[in-house]
């Protein structure tokens, strides 16, 4: 099959593209790992396996109105 075929089917069948896909678990870990309070924030963004520490904190903050430290500051409320 072509990367095209297989994109598209994967649209198709879940309702959303791989990369947004992907983007939501990785938020949804990082989430989890933010929450856990024992790593930096720039540990958490390479382990959910963003590039870098800024890139991850715009991703988080489009996706959920606020940083990953006001996430964690809010969690420990």
């Amino acid at each position: 099959y072509s990367k095209s075929t297989v994109l598209a089917a994967f649209k198709r069948e879940f309702g959303t593209t791989v990369n947004s896909y992907l983007n939501n678990m990785r938020l949804s870990h990082a989430k989890r790992m933010l929450l856990d309070g024992a790593m930096t924030i720039n540990e958490i963004a390479l382990c959910s396996g963003f590039a870098d520490q800024s890139y991850f904190s715009k991703v988080f903050s489009a996706k959920y109105g606020v940083t990953p430290s006001e996430y964690r500051k809010e969690g420990e409320q």
